[in-house]
């Protein structure tokens, strides 16, 4: 919808530099780009808003593997194999996860909502599986 409305504004702008230069044409003109640039920069507030709430989920799900990781080493010997080897997989699912949000950053447009939606799901099964791993661990003690 805000790409529509960008590029409607876009066309508007460059039909009204067809017709000729007079006092209301240029205060049109300069309303039209006044919005393109708002639009703009409205939109880049946006995405930088998006960033850091997916940078904070992130983050804590980074301290929350590193948990994991120290209770695994500390118990080394009593944890079993498949602890070992959920805690692998949340590591390499949280590693392609960070890969996503690097390509997110480059993104603009609707290419940043389609992968922002995408890595908004991945973190969220990466929570699940941190919850998963705490309920085992739960059941052990």
């Amino acid at each position: 919808m805000k790409i529509a409305t960008t590029i409607l504004l876009s066309l508007a702008v460059t039909w009204l530099m067809s017709c000729e230069a007079d006092p209301a044409y240029e205060k049109v003109k300069e309303e039209s780009q006044e919005a393109v640039e708002a639009t703009g920069e409205y939109l880049a507030e946006q995405k930088e808003k998006a960033l850091a709430k997916l940078n904070d989920r992130m983050d804590d799900l980074q301290e929350e593997l590193a948990r994991l990781e120290k209770l695994f080493e500390e118990a080394r010997e009593e944890a079993p194999e498949t602890y070992r080897e959920s805690v692998a997989a949340l590591k390499e699912k949280m590693k392609e996860t960070e890969g996503k949000l690097r390509e997110l950053k480059k993104e603009s447009g609707e290419a940043f909502g389609a992968m922002k939606d995408d890595l908004s799901r991945a973190l969220d099964e990466i929570g699940q599986g941190f919850s998963k791993a705490w309920e085992e661990i739960k059941k052990k003690d």
